[in-house]
């Protein structure tokens, strides 16, 4: 169990506990009896994943449980919940009450002076993609962090707020709106490796890929890994095993720009089935990847040094972080990095400047679990009130989504922190 700012009574009023999948049967009973000895938090949200982090451990696959607990003394929190859809573009939940609730909150948000922030879950029948247009569009300056709960079987409930457990299908967390003592930043970091060019989607729908530059796709395809695998004969196995795409409607997208699906298939007539449908007729870009660990350790080093950077820029290197959220793919871990701990290990870098107020890292807790699907924008992101940036959030996969939660700050330990004082360059906060 790590805590967060503990209060002497133990009265916690947040809270986020990971299960691991070998208690998936047991989760209703570990979710009420974790309730009744947290002392009932006002807050609490619980997901099963497929493997557990908390306590300086990364545990996949074993019967294990992370418990973050403490006290939010700077933001206030909300649940909202979002089920199955009442129509093609509004999510809803199958309770019209509750429905009344979340959207009277949107609502209350909408008007309020700060941004809001959001820790958002599901599980892998939940309509989230639609749950997230839905946030973007009510409220664009807010980050959304979060991820997919990893039940082995169809129908077992993954998710509970407090010590309510969720139907399956259910998109939920909590809305944090703080005082100025208050925000949370993200870091998005993905694991695959582009290969060859970036191809318009010259004749494509949903999740059917035709064509690529008016070639067969699925010619395009092979033409990439030939010629890559004679370039560099160690992406023959990773081609065969982990291929992916990357997706964008930019024709100018860096490697951070990219949202990247699973290959599924492919057809007869040389089309690619991909994980994802929203393909557009030539309007989507589409690049070949592969999961790889190097590009993956390499592209968390960096997106973490321009944390960093983006930290002593904005008048944050001397604010420590009041706990921090990691929501890793269940691809990552020991099997893509090949030793054990690796993300959570990597996170303190973040905070071991000599110009940190305490270079202790240890007792910033850290704790999360393992995805099947991570939630975020992409890049990091610290978001500014005074910025008109909208945040785009995605459902990803292979990546590891990182909430950096702040509820202590001073207005004397932040420096530069209005826009106006920022390079043009940097303003917006958006790396």
């Amino acid at each position: 169990q790590s805590s967060m700012k503990e209060s002497d009574e133990k009265n916690w009023n947040f809270c986020f506990m990971s299960v691991g999948t070998p208690f998936e049967l047991e989760f209703s009973e570990i979710v009420h009896e974790a309730y009744e000895r947290l002392n009932k938090p006002k807050t609490m949200i619980t997901v099963l994943g497929s493997g557990t982090i908390g306590g300086g451990r990364e545990l996949e696959f074993e019967p294990c449980i992370s418990i973050l607990a403490g006290e939010l003394k700077n933001a206030k929190s909300d649940f909202f919940k979002f089920g199955t859809r009442s129509s093609s573009t509004t999510p809803i939940t199958n309770n019209k009450e509750a429905w009344a609730e979340t959207s009277a909150l949107f609502r209350r948000l909408q008007k309020e002076e700060r941004v809001p922030s959001f820790l958002c879950f599901g599980d892998p029948t939940s309509p989230v993609p639609s749950a997230l247009e839905f946030i973007d569009e009510c409220l664009p300056k807010s980050v959304v962090v979060g991820g997919l709960s990893s039940p082995t079987k169809s129908g077992i409930s993954s998710l509970a707020l407090n010590d309510q457990v969720l139907a399956p299908g259910t998109v939920a967390g909590v809305a944090l709106s703080g005082n100025a003592g208050f925000a949370l930043h993200s870091v998005t970091a993905q694991g695959a490796l582009g290969i060859g060019p970036t191809f318009k989607v010259t004749s494509g729908r949903l999740n059917l890929v035709h064509t690529l530059d008016a070639e067969p796709a699925l010619s395009q395809v092979q033409k990439v890994a030939l010629t890559a695998i004679r370039a560099q004969p160690r992406l023959a196995q990773l081609l065969q095993n982990s291929l992916l795409v990357g997706l964008t409607e930019s024709d100018e997208s860096t490697k951070q720009d990219f949202l990247i699906r699973t290959v599924v298939g492919a057809t007869s007539d040389g089309a690619i089935a991909i994980g994802d449908n929203t393909i557009s007729e030539n309007s989507t870009r589409l690049r070949i990847h592969v999961r790889d660990g190097e590009t993956a350790r390499t592209e968390l080093d960096n997106l973490l040094q321009r944390y960093s950077l983006e930290r002593a820029i904005t008048g944050f290197s001397g604010v420590r972080p009041s706990a921090i959220l990691l929501c890793a793919c269940n691809g990552r871990g020991k099997n893509m990095f090949r030793e054990s701990n690796f993300e959570i290990n990597k996170l303190s870098s973040v905070f071991t400047s000599s110009d940190e107020a305490s270079p202790d890292v240890s007792s910033i807790p850290v704790a999360g679990f393992f995805a099947n699907g991570e939630i975020g924008p992409t890049g990091a992101v610290i978001p500014s009130s005074s910025s008109d940036d909208k945040k785009s959030t995605y459902l990803h996969g292979f990546t590891s989504v990182i909430a950096f939660i702040y509820d202590d700050l001073d207005s004397s330990d932040l420096h530069e922190k209005d826009d106006d004082n920022l390079p043009p360059q940097e303003q917006g906060r958006e790396v």
